[in-house]
């Protein structure tokens, strides 16, 4: 590219004012090397239409989505064409497009209210549909229509003056292609900390060295005051513009990449994958593709023949139960416990809102231990009261029933997430390792492996392989219908509230405090605001179990055919 191409990464926002204005970065790329010349923060939209009516050539990245996903187009019945149903959004008032998008939501099946387009389901990003939180949706209605008014040529969408060019950004995408996962901007001041400084430095080292080269084919020069902003919009903003520099200098700001949807538009970044699912080529649809998905499902392991406890006679005999051991667990570690066959543990949030990682083992053999795949199979993807925690081959037995849970109440969110989660495995260094870099030992497989250590006096190496998948107390998980990605969200779990269990065996258990606090954000990092969990055991008086004895070790002979 010979000459100069002004640039301009936009970071948007639905409300835009002094405190939070759009941010605007200016670029300039030449021979695909892109200068950072200057900030313009923009406080009204009367400002960033102006912005948008510029004379050209200009090149921009805006941070919002600038389409609907195709299937919530199609249901509302809104014109197949981006343009005109652009237009139909922008005659509506705030407050009107709201209650659109809650009056779809409202009868639909948990897990399929929002829409992904095709773009958001290769990158991870939030659905257009999404007023809550971070609110894109606000974000497209504000945004969209007035870039389908301005007269700018948007590739792929609609034709317009090709010397002022508007292409969808993501910076977001951006930073996790350079430093992975790590939190880099809050918006809180309470939630700003050095570990995001950090990040946002480490972006854009990263950014202008030859990690960033070889991402965008672009060499980045910009000004490190752009990381102070703890916010993140200044550094947003660049992220905009590099990924708008990206289109620019590969033929993207004609008419965008091949299979982009005309109805959703697409992502400028090499890491979206526009035009698939899950980063996997979409296969031709069968003529009987809808009769294929209509056939029911069958439940795998009906529970109605599983050995059901006796939760009256557990009841009974809590009632007199008296305490004998406590153990408070501190944040970001792990503790041992045990609980002799019979008795009941309990685990209670005592100063905030805390999610722990529980491991099981039967205290006279760590072979047996809980068995969190074969827990879900029988009972499902969350455990609560009358379900039990079921040990490894070849015992396969219960080794804890859950005889109380304050928050039942929960049940199924409309995201489809619920408490007591038996899918994920439990944080861990080794995938932060992978998806992050460097060495974090607070994860909660490194503290309950150092709890295992302390209590059982094992070799570092032994202990590990001892330590398992878990059960998440008081996590709020569950998998997004259209990807099919584990999700975890902000704990519902209060002072006071707790999980207790029976001991179907005698147990030694470890619990960890988990470094993501609630897991409202993020994870394996010291980030989260985290509190200790206290495990406290009772012991009931003698003979209030009447005849109740252990569960024998599973019936099957062990032959295996041979």
């Amino acid at each position: 590219m010979s000459g100069g191409l002004h640039i301009l990464g936009i970071d948007f926002t639905s409300v835009p004012k002094k405190s939070k204005p759009i941010t605007v970065a200016h670029c300039e790329l030449v021979d695909n090397v892109l200068t950072f010349n200057q900030l313009q923060l923009v406080e009204d939209f009367v400002e960033f239409e102006t912005l948008l009516a510029q004379e050209g050539p200009w090149v921009a990245g805006l941070d919002f989505p600038f389409g609907q996903a195709r299937r919530f187009v199609e249901n509302i019945g809104w014109p197949l064409d981006w343009a005109s149903y652009v237009d139909d959004v922008g005659k509506l008032e705030r407050h009107e497009f709201r209650e659109v998008l809650e009056s779809y939501k409202a009868p639909r099946d948990v897990g399929d209210k929002e829409h992904l387009r095709a773009t958001e389901k290769g990158t991870g990003g939030a659905s257009p549909q999404k007023l809550y939180g971070v609110p894109v949706a606000l974000m497209f209605y504000e945004g969209a229509p007035r870039l389908a008014q301005s007269g700018c040529h948007i590739p792929g969408l609609k034709d317009g003056d090709w010397g002022r060019v508007c292409v969808e950004a993501y910076p977001g995408l951006a930073a996790r292609a350079l430093i992975g996962k790590r939190s880099y901007k809050a918006e809180a001041r309470g939630k700003q900390t050095e570990e995001m400084a950090t990040a946002r430095r480490d972006i854009l080292s990263a950014l202008c060295s030859e990690q960033g080269a070889s991402l965008y084919g672009l060499r980045v020069q910009a000004d490190p005051d752009l990381c102070k902003d703890p916010k993140g919009d200044t550094l947003d903003a660049l992220l905009c513009a590099v990924q708008a520099a990206w289109a620019a200098s590969n033929g993207l700001t004609d008419a965008g990449p091949a299979g982009a949807d005309p109805v959703e538009g697409w992502m400028s970044d090499p890491g979206a994958n526009t035009g698939r699912t899950r980063g996997k080529p979409v296969a031709a649809t069968p003529a009987d593709a809808e009769a294929r998905r209509a056939i029911n499902p069958v439940i795998c392991y009906p529970s109605e023949t599983l050995p059901a406890p006796d939760l009256a006679l557990y009841h009974t005999a809590r009632q007199g139960a008296a305490k004998v051991s406590k153990v408070l667990v501190p944040s970001r570690e792990a503790a041992c416990f045990h609980v002799p066959a019979g008795s009941f543990f309990r685990i209670s949030c005592v100063d905030g809102p805390q999610v722990g990682d529980l491991n099981l083992w039967n205290a006279n053999d760590l072979s047996e231990r809980f068995y969190s795949g074969k827990t879900r199979a029988l009972h499902g993807t969350h455990l609560t009261t009358g379900e039990r925690m079921w040990s490894s081959f070849p015992h396969l037995r219960p080794m804890a029933t859950i005889v109380d849970d304050t928050l039942d109440w929960y049940g199924i969110d409309e995201f489809g997430g619920s408490v007591h989660d038996v899918i994920g495995t439990r944080c861990d260094p080794y995938t932060h390792n992978l998806l992050g870099g460097g060495d974090y030992h607070h994860c909660c497989h490194s503290n309950l492996t150092r709890a295992l250590v302390a209590e059982t006096g094992l070799p570092l190496d032994q202990a590990e392989a001892h330590v398992h998948d878990v059960l998440n107390v008081f996590m709020c998980t569950g998998f997004t219908r259209d990807t099919g990605q584990y999700f975890m969200k902000a704990s519902p779990v209060r002072v006071g509230d707790h999980l207790e269990f029976f001991a179907e065996i005698d147990l030694l258990g470890a619990l960890s405090a988990c470094p993501g606090g609630d897991c409202s954000a993020e994870h394996s990092s010291d980030a989260a605001a985290c509190y200790p969990l206290l495990v406290e055991v009772f012991q009931p008086a003698d003979g209030a179990l009447g005849a109740w004895s252990p569960p024998a070790r599973n019936g099957y002979c062990g032959g295996h055919g041979e």
